[in-house]
Formats: C-alpha cells, sequence, structure tokens
C-alpha cells in the first residue's frame, strides 16, 4: 500500500497521511513530481506511454513522473520515479529544479535530468558495465528491450572475461574465447539479436560503429511476447520491419548461388512482413500482427534465411554491404535509426548492383512481387527487376521510412566526409561490388534516392 503526506494549504505538512486511491479531504494537499529527460547530444525528451489499463489519461504519452510516498523528499523522489519507469540510473543530484506549480488537490515540483545515454550500444558503455560486473562477480546476464539492448548485454558478456578494451573484439584485435550465458526478454522486434550470433556497436570517440560475429554469445534463451510491442512507435515498428528485410535481403543476394527450400524461406519471410506490418500500424494491438512481426524477425536473423547461401561454411552468408553502408551513416549522425538508414542504401545498393546477377534479382522479383519480364531482352530484364525493386522502396515509404538521404539533412560533401573514415567499411564493400570506386558508389546513392 502506498500513503502519502498530506499539506496544507501553505505546503507544510499537517502529520496526517492519506492512502492512494482514497478521495482527498478539503483544504488538503500533496506532492507530484514531474521529470522531463532530455538527451543532450540529439536534443530530445523522452516521453513513456501509459497503460492501458489507467484509469486516468489511459494509453497517453506523458513525462516521467508520480506521488510521492509517505516521508520522502522531492528530489529523491524524482530520482526514484525515473528509475522506475525508465531504467536509468538516476540520483537525486543529478536533477536540476526548475518550478513548483500548483493544481487543485497538489503542488507539482517540476524537474530537468540531463543525460547522454546513447541510443545505440556504445564501447563506453559497455566498459564500464564489463568492469563493474566483473568486480560484482556475475556470472549471467538478462537483457531487457531490443537490439541494442541485447547487443549491448552481448559485448559486456565477451568482455567481463577479457582483460582489455572490448573495442579489441570489434577492431579485429583480439578473438572471442569466452563469454558469459545471455538471455533476453525482446520488447523491439527488429535487429534480430535474440536469435543472432552477431553483436554491433558504437565508437563515439572514433565515430565508428562496427559488428563482430560468434556463437558464444547466441542467447541461451529469448522469450518474445508480442503484447509488449503494442505500444510501439508506428516509426519504430516500421524501421524494424525495414530492418528484418535487409537481414533477408544481404543473405538472398549472398552471390553464391541458390537454395530452392532457403530461397523460399527467405522470401516467405519477406512476403508475410509486407502483409503483416500494415495490419500493424493501422491496428497497434493486433495480437497475430505483432506476433507474425516479432517471429519474422528472430528467423530474418538467426541464419536460417541464408542456410546454403555461405561461401565458407563457417562464416554468415551475404557481404553485408548496405549494412556495412548504413553502419557508417548512424555512426556519422547518431539521430539516424538503423532500419530508417536501410529504406534509402537497401534499394540504391540493389539498383546499381543487379546486372552483376540479373537471374537473382529476376527470381527475387517473381517470389517476393509476382513480377516476371514479358521476354527475354534485356530492356524487359531491367524493367522487371527495375519494378521490383520500385515496388520494395515503395513499400518501405508507405510505411514512413525516407527514401533520400536528404531527408536526413545529409548533403553530398557531409557524406564525403562520412566515407573518408571508413576504410575497413570501404574494402569490405569493393569486394562485392568488384572493386568499382567508392566515389561511384556514393555518388549512385543521392542519384537514385533523390525524390
Amino acid at each position: 500500500m502506498e500513503y502519502w503526506d498530506l499539506l496544507d494549504d501553505d505546503r507544510r505538512l499537517t502529520g496526517e497521511t492519506l492512502l492512494r486511491g482514497e478521495a482527498m479531504p478539503e483544504g488538503r494537499f500533496h506532492t507530484i513530481i514531474g521529470v522531463w529527460t532530455i538527451h543532450t547530444k540529439l536534443h530530445r525528451i523522452l516521453l513513456t506511454k501509459r497503460h492501458p489499463d489507467k484509469l486516468i489519461c489511459p494509453n497517453q504519452w506523458e513525462n516521467t513522473g508520480g506521488s510521492l510516498v509517505s516521508g520522502e523528499e522531492s528530489r529523491s523522489g524524482a530520482a526514484r520515479e525515473v528509475r522506475e519507469e525508465t531504467g536509468m540510473n538516476c540520483h537525486a543530484d543529478d536533477l536540476h529544479y526548475i518550478k513548483t506549480i500548483r493544481i487543485p488537490s497538489a503542488f507539482v515540483d517540476c524537474y530537468i535530468y540531463y543525460t547522454d545515454i546513447p541510443a545505440d550500444s556504445s564501447v563506453a558503455v559497455v566498459n564500464q558495465i564489463a568492469a563493474y560486473y566483473k568486480e560484482q562477480g556475475c556470472d549471467s546476464i538478462l537483457a531487457v528491450g531490443g537490439g541494442s539492448a541485447i547487443d549491448c548485454a552481448k559485448a559486456i558478456a565477451f568482455g567481463v572475461p577479457y582483460e582489455g578494451d572490448v573495442w579489441d573484439f570489434f577492431s579485429k584485435k583480439a578473438t572471442i574465447a569466452e563469454c558469459l550465458p545471455i538471455a533476453c526478454v525482446l520488447t523491439i522486434p527488429a535487429a534480430g539479436s535474440e536469435g543472432s550470433s552477431s553483436c554491433v556497436i558504437s565508437n563515439d570517440e572514433l565515430g565508428l560503429k562496427r559488428g563482430t560475429n560468434s556463437n558464444l554469445f547466441r542467447p541461451k534463451a529469448a522469450f518474445l511476447d508480442p503484447e509488449l510491442t503494442f505500444t510501439l512507435p508506428p516509426y519504430q515498428t516500421a524501421a524494424g520491419v525495414t530492418d528484418m528485410i535487409a537481414h533477408v535481403c544481404e543473405r538472398y543476394f549472398s552471390g553464391t548461388g541458390s537454395s530452392s527450400l532457403t530461397d523460399n524461406i527467405a522470401t516467405g519471410i519477406i512476403r508475410s512482413l509486407i502483409d503483416e506490418a500494415p495490419v500493424a500500424l493501422a491496428e497497434p494491438e493486433n495480437y497475430e500482427a505483432r506476433a507474425n512481426i516479432m517471429w519474422a524477425g528472430t528467423l530474418a536473423h538467426n541464419d536460417i534465411a541464408g542456410c546454403g547461401l555461405s561461401a565458407t561454411p563457417t562464416s554468415r552468408a551475404g557481404g553485408w554491404e548496405s549494412h556495412a553502408l548504413e553502419h557508417e551513416l548512424s555512426a556519422f549522425d547518431a539521430s539516424i535509426t538503423h532500419g530508417a538508414g536501410l529504406a534509402v542504401v537497401m534499394p540504391a545498393w540493389m539498383r546499381f548492383v543487379w546486372r552483376e546477377n540479373p537471374a537473382r534479382f529476376l527470381k527475387f522479383a517473381l517470389q517476393v512481387f509476382d513480377i516476371e519480364p514479358i521476354d527475354e531482352t534485356d530492356e524487359a530484364i531491367e524493367d522487371a527487376v527495375t519494378a521490383a525493386i520500385d515496388e520494395l522502396q515503395a513499400f518501405f515509404v508507405d510505411l514512413g521510412m525516407p527514401h533520400t538521404l536528404g531527408e536526413f539533412g545529409i548533403a553530398p560533401k557531409m557524406w564525403t566526409n562520412c566515407c573518408r573514415r571508413s576504410r575497413p567499411t570501404r574494402a569490405k564493400c569493393s569486394v562485392a561490388l568488384r572493386n568499382l570506386r567508392w566515389k561511384t558508389r556514393r555518388r549512385f546513392i543521392f542519384r537514385h534516392s533523390r525524390g
């Protein structure tokens, strides 16, 4: 049970308490706190959505807040609310008092909490938490959240037994040999990290975003409850679906031939996402749509969609050029959601490389969109492939995704600066794109993504 201290008209303690839920006596007040959490780098305010079963303002977006419990000081109670509602490690001294507002039956103390917790997994955070876990003797990790939270947990898991900087694994200076067991509760279907052998981490100091792979950190258990995704914002849902489709396409266009069964699995995942995503956006609490999207995200990245398509048995299928390019994009501007970046990059990449393997793209066009060339001429083949890519990009746009780099506020000159620092990715991309010049590829993304 929760009790409140009652105050008089001058905000003095009366010595009385009130059980939460009971009617407020005439002439009495209690204290409410409100906290606005502001990301100092992205200049964004954190809002949370109220549970649909709340009696007051159900399903409404709000800042962090609540009532002080009996005996609690205002600033300490505000920090407690932040910790309980967001999971952030907020302390009373971290809060900046703004003002107090008097409303009927309550005094509202308002605070600002400034934080620079990254949206993506950051190696600085990983190193800090890994050191703490090592000190505490932790023997397993439970991640609750989306891909960034799970990837962060993975990096911590193989960082705990390692004596150096976790970034060594992402810069290829070290090989993962030990790892704590990981379990996860998925709340944002997108990255597929709950079933994958991949882990992506950002290095804010270097302005880089890199990945590493190992079956050692594939989660031992993953809990997927579609109801946890009912309150996801439409943009997050759309970006997640885009990322899932990109995971499948990276494997489908691996350049190592075809496997009929795997191809049907892969294109079936894409078709399901095309069917279910509009339903989930129109009906956020549609259980079947949310369940199918959540399951598709796992299947898209647990390697089943690439079985038989890898050039070497021990490596993941595909060259992952679109992901590599987008990682440079979101490392350059942390406000760019990974899936949104892929919505721009992947169709442009497809338009550029399809002539390397027209038959593969024609199969994709047929299996996903039921598009075939009217004859076997080069013109008809190009029309069919282009139509399929157009359909894919139109689907992304219909979901609310961008289709140009300009929509992110990025001009060609800015992208040039990003490219200059991405030599490892540039080398990786050049293998799959037959050593084509980076300058040509960069200009292509702008040329074919301008609306």
